[in-house]
């Protein structure tokens, strides 16, 4: 099924404009260029605020410089839109803005470690390179989602690249990675969509490096409702360990306990140490784990 967007094409440069409507094309989604309007700002629901001149601070002349600018920018966008009637949002890179803005860390830098009161972003491309190369190393799913499950579970967005060659083409070896991180989010994505943070972003590591390993004790939470998700970022073998959920620590009290991907409830123990899953023998997929938990009142 096709999807109706709107693009907008800042530069109006006619080579990047059709080369961008081909790719969507590509990928099934249909695409009309924007209108830019009068002000030539166009309607767009997010703007974001790219390299150097977006960083706050003394360092270079033209951070300084660019201040005032910055700040105009912003009203005059969230004024425009309120004339338009929906909502809009700028992220800029480092802390451009005091308030009113979207920071935006590429890959993972400076990321957040703690659940975050306000949204947070994060774009990460799934190869070596921003653009299509010869020989780019490409990312493992297991991680792209890992992290996704990070970033969501202390209130941030995750944007992930993907890297077309230049007929539009989306190499096999991305492919695969995004077909994975697809079934990944076919079995487990109500422990993501339409979810909120829970009162902790989880346990164990809360800052993963780039590179190492996670281990069954790294958990990440979700909640929807008064379900609560505990994402396991590795398999823990035969008993999962949630350290966070003791008894009279939440209201109300564990019923029930599911592994999403795997058949029938788990059976489960809550005592000072926390809440004891029983794990089956067999793992319901090679990346991260959903522990589905009800009865407790979240709201």
């Amino acid at each position: 099924m096709s999807q109706k967007i709107r693009v907008l094409v800042v530069d109006d440069h006619p080579v990047n404009r059709d080369v961008l409507l081909r790719q969507l094309a590509m990928l099934g989604v249909e695409a009309d260029a924007a209108d830019t309007g009068e002000d030539g700002l166009g309607h767009p629901d997010p703007f974001r605020i790219d390299g150097e001149r977006a960083r706050l601070g003394p360092r270079k002349v033209e951070q300084i410089v660019m201040q005032p600018y910055l700040q105009k920018f912003a009203a005059y966008y969230y004024n425009r839109a309120l004339q338009w009637g929906k909502g809009v949002a700028i992220s800029t890179k480092f802390h451009a803005f005091l308030a009113g803005g979207i920071t935006d860390h590429e890959r993972m830098m400076r990321a957040p470690v703690l659940l975050q009161d306000n949204p947070w972003l994060v774009h990460d491309t799934i190869g070596s390179t921003w653009g299509y190369t010869e020989g780019m190393r490409i990312g493992s799913p297991g991680g792209f989602i890992r992290t996704l499950v990070d970033v969501v579970s202390k209130n941030g967005i995750f944007l992930l690249n993907v890297s077309p060659k230049g007929d539009g083409s989306i190499p096999d070896d991305q492919r695969r990675v995004l077909l994975a991180i697809g079934g990944w989010l076919q079995a487990n994505g109500e422990a993501i969509y339409g979810t909120h943070v829970w009162k902790l972003a989880g346990e164990g590591q809360l800052q993963i490096p780039r590179g190492q390993a996670a281990t069954g004790r790294d958990i990440r939470f979700t909640t929807k409702g008064d379900t609560l998700y505990a994402i396991l970022l590795a398999w823990p073998g035969a008993k999962a360990v949630i350290t966070s959920i003791v008894p009279g620590g939440i209201a109300g009290a564990v019923e029930k306990v599911e592994l999403l991907g795997s058949p029938g409830a788990l059976t489960f123990s809550q005592g000072a140490d926390g809440l004891s899953v029983q794990l089956p023998v067999e793992k319901p997929n090679d990346y991260a784990f959903v522990l589905r938990i009800t009865g407790l009142k979240l709201k």
